[in-house]
C-alpha cells in the first residue's frame, strides 16, 4: 500500500496539485505498527526477511510522506473482503459500501 501512496503523491505532483496533507494509513496491527515506527534490530524479533519492507516503510514515517496509525479491524469497513467475518458484520460492511 506505501508504494501506491507514493504513486499517487508523484501522479499528483505531475498534474500539479499540490500536497497539503500527509496521507494516513490506517492498520490494525499494533505490532507491525510499533516495528514501523522502532528503531530496534529486526534479528532480535526473528523479523530478518521483513528488514527491507520495514525499512522503507520507515524511511517513508521519517520523512513524513506518510503517517500509520491504529484503527479497530471492526472499524475497517472493507476487512470483510480479506479476512473471515460473521454474517452480522458482514451485513453491515455489505451495506456500509453500497453493495448489493
Amino acid at each position: 500500500m506505501t508504494k501506491e501512496v507514493e504513486w499517487l503523491i508523484q501522479l499528483m505532483k505531475e498534474i500539479r496539485i499540490n500536497k497539503t496533507l500527509t496521507p494516513q494509513l490506517l492498520n490494525d496491527n499494533k505490532g507491525a505498527i510499533d516495528l514501523a515506527h522502532s528503531n530496534t534490530n529486526h534479528n532480535s524479533f526473528g523479523t530478518k526477511h521483513m528488514d527491507i519492507k520495514y525499512d522503507y516503510i520507515r524511511y517513508l514515517l521519517k520523512n513524513s510522506t506518510i503517517k500509520l496509525n491504529y484503527i479497530s479491524t471492526h472499524l475497517m469497513e472493507a476487512s470483510f473482503l480479506i479476512k473471515a467475518v460473521g454474517k452480522t458484520i458482514l451485513l453491515r460492511s455489505r451495506s456500509y459500501l453500497n453493495l448489493v
